[in-house]
């Protein structure tokens, strides 16, 4: 079965880094070098990680040309492609029906992959797919079924990258792409940048409050349990004075009363603890 790892993995690519099992991410390209420069790294890091890969392949490089891309630049292509841990395959046998855009048949394909992921225990699983095929009328639908396969990626170790062509994408189509993808990559100046779509400016910003509710609750914290932690000080002092200069037959009484104090204490800083760890725990 897939592995429980919870820490985020490379991508293998630099605009992104390190991201969380789940993640979607569109990549707008305008040529077959922009694929490859995206896809080379996307693959190689996954199958360095033990992640079954599957490239779904389409103009401007169908299945013969990307594998033989993949070849010339994935180190040990063909022994992963012997061993089922590497599938590159047309997007006529990942989509379509009767030539055209299916969303069942798109779903059983992504299902049967995962399914293939888990039975070779494999630690996750990338797909790349390339949807810069689709034509109207069918295209808009296409794009909302793929957004709702999208919704179903955080509940699985699936990185996920999509790729659509520049030239076909019309300016709304643009923005439903920014909004239903976690990340949208396109070449500016010869470098790959992100589209922002608020999201990531969102997440730092509760993140920001996150690490303020906690900086809050540790100060108040240290601040709940410096005085009585310092009683208990002082009365263990006074012990080690009583015992070093007392007989301890003749002040049992008085020790037992410090004891007693000491236990109060303890018990106070214990109980003001539990209170605001409590408290910190309900506002998560």
């Amino acid at each position: 079965m897939f592995s429980e790892r919870k820490t985020p993995v490379d991508t293998g690519i630099k605009v992104l880094g390190r991201q969380r099992w789940g993640t979607r991410i569109c990549q707008i390209f305008s040529s077959a070098g922009d694929l490859i420069d995206v896809a080379v790294p996307f693959i190689n890091h996954g199958l360095s990680n033990n992640e079954y890969c599957v490239v779904v392949s389409a103009e401007p490089l169908e299945k013969d040309e990307m594998a033989e891309v993949l070849s010339g630049q994935v180190w040990g292509c063909k022994k992963f492609v012997s061993t089922g841990q590497l599938e590159v395959v047309s997007y006529r046998d990942y989509y379509c029906g009767n030539g055209s855009y299916d969303f069942g048949i798109t779903m059983n394909s992504f299902m049967s992959r995962l399914n293939h992921a888990v039975e070779h225990r494999f630690d996750g699983m990338r797909i790349i797919g390339n949807l810069s095929w689709l034509e109207e009328p069918g295209r808009g639908k296409a794009m909302f079924c793929e957004a709702k396969i999208n919704e179903m990626l955080p509940d699985f170790p699936v990185l996920g990258l999509c790729s659509y062509a520049l030239k076909e994408c019309t300016t709304a189509e643009l923005l439903n792409l920014v909004a239903a993808y976690d990340y949208v990559i396109v070449r500016l100046h010869n470098d790959w940048d992100i589209l922002d779509n608020g999201k990531r400016k969102r997440e730092a910003e509760e993140l920001k409050k996150v690490n303020e509710r906690l900086s809050s609750y540790a100060e108040n914290l240290s601040l709940a349990v410096k005085q009585p932690l310092a009683n208990i000080m002082l009365g263990v002092d006074m012990l080690d004075s009583i015992l070093e200069h007392n007989n301890i037959d003749d002040l049992r009484q008085e020790m037992f009363q410090i004891a007693r104090t000491i236990r109060n204490y303890a018990g106070s800083a214990f109980s003001q603890a539990e209170e605001l760890l409590d408290r910190a725990r309900k506002t998560e």
